[in-house]
């Protein structure tokens, strides 16, 4: 149960993380505005004047709009480095599990090391459970034989 909640707190913490970044993405607009007092100080000014000012705005605003940009890309790289951390941690736990289920099979059934379940060999048994074409289920059943009667 913990690994569930884990693994559902990493898909709620990814969500999370996504909307922040599309938040970001929406504010380097805001922040690529360029400030209107500027064109008022230009009333008195020369056309020539206006035009650098305009150009200079239109350049500061591209940068900002840039960085802004960046920063949010940046911002998500570093988010999900730590949510794919954060996501190995129940996965380990279930390995961890699985590994003393294993032994603790093996050793209440007194059986070989040999024996015992390994990950491979569950899952080539849960593709049996869910192969539909019932033949080769079959097939592959009577191959295996030896590893499921005793």
């Amino acid at each position: 149960m913990d690994s569930i909640d884990g693994l559902r707190l990493v898909t709620i913490q990814r969500e999370k993380v996504q909307f922040i970044y599309e938040n970001q993405q929406a504010q380097a607009l805001s922040q690529a505005m360029p400030n209107p007092l500027y064109l008022l100080a230009l009333r008195d000014k020369k056309p020539l004047d206006i035009i650098i000012t305009a150009i200079l705005m239109t350049v500061d605003s591209s940068v900002r709009y840039n960085t802004a940009q960046n920063n949010a890309r940046a911002n998500l790289i570093l988010a999900n480095f730590d949510i794919q951390k954060e996501e190995l941690i129940p996965l380990s736990n279930l390995k961890k599990d699985y590994f003393n289920h294993v032994i603790n099979i093996t050793r209440i059934n007194n059986l070989d090391g040999s024996e015992s379940l390994s990950q491979e060999s569950i899952e080539r048994f849960v593709n049996y459970l869910l192969d539909t074409n019932k033949q080769r289920a079959r097939e592959w059943l009577e191959q295996n034989r030896a590893l499921y009667t005793k």
